[in-house]
């Protein structure tokens, strides 16, 4: 099953908020390679368009959203990413 995690962009109404929670999802996905595989990164991202634009900007918003979602891409690419950087034992 591929599994997408949901991360809390801004509405709390649910999702991952730290990466120590994440942390803990990745491992069980871990644990279970021939059953589980973490597919990527979901969020509920609506209330941007329900701000009033008095209160705050819709283009602010949207881009509180992109570095919270990329934040979370960044941390689950850093491992891989020294990984492939190791030098290989030949």
């Amino acid at each position: 099953m591929r599994i997408n995690v949901e991360i809390d962009v801004g509405l709390h109404r649910g999702g991952v908020q730290d990466t120590a929670t994440l942390d803990r999802i990745l491992a069980i996905i871990a644990a279970h390679p021939a059953r589980l595989e973490f597919a990527g990164f979901m969020g509920y991202d609506p209330h941007v368009a329900k701000v009033p634009t008095w209160a705050r900007s819709r283009a602010s918003l949207i881009q509180e959203v992109r570095t919270i979602y990329r934040g979370y891409v960044d941390y689950v690419q850093a491992p891989l990413s020294a990984a492939l950087e190791r030098p290989r034992a030949r």
